[in-house]
Order: structure tokens, then C-alpha cells, then sequence
């Protein structure tokens, strides 16, 4: 993923390691003349369930930002 520094990489990873299986990632990367950094890491999103679908779903965003529902 793409962040504008470590701090917002590390808390959008957290974010995704409370609802799926996750690698995490120990640093983030920096090219030299690019803004922001670059974090990597490796997850398992649950798939789809029968039961409890509406749980795992993530809201969606508007360009503004604002939450969708």
C-alpha cells in the first residue's frame, strides 16, 4: 500500500490484520523523489459467508472520503 508516512502505513495495516489473516510487514520503503512511503505486506481476505456476510464487509469510501452506505 501507499501512505503519506510510516505512522498512517502501520495503523491502515493494523486496521486490516483485526478482520484478516496478515502478514505483517516490519518497515516501510522510500524512493528517493517520490512523496510518502510504500508498506508491503501479504493478507487472506475471508472469503464470502453464508451466515454472516454482513460482518466482514468493509464500508466503502466516496472520493471525499465519506463513508457510503
Amino acid at each position: 500500500m501507499a501512505a503519506c508516512d510510516d505512522q498512517t502505513a502501520f495503523a491502515v495495516q493494523e486496521l486490516l490484520a483485526a478482520r484478516c489473516a496478515i502478514a505483517p510487514a516490519e518497515r516501510t520503503t522510500r524512493d528517493p523523489g517520490d512523496p510518502g512511503v510504500r508498506l508491503r505486506c501479504f493478507l487472506r481476505w475471508p472469503g464470502p459467508r453464508s451466515r454472516s456476510r454482513d460482518r466482514l464487509s468493509v464500508p466503502r469510501m466516496s472520493m471525499a472520503g465519506n463513508l457510503m452506505r
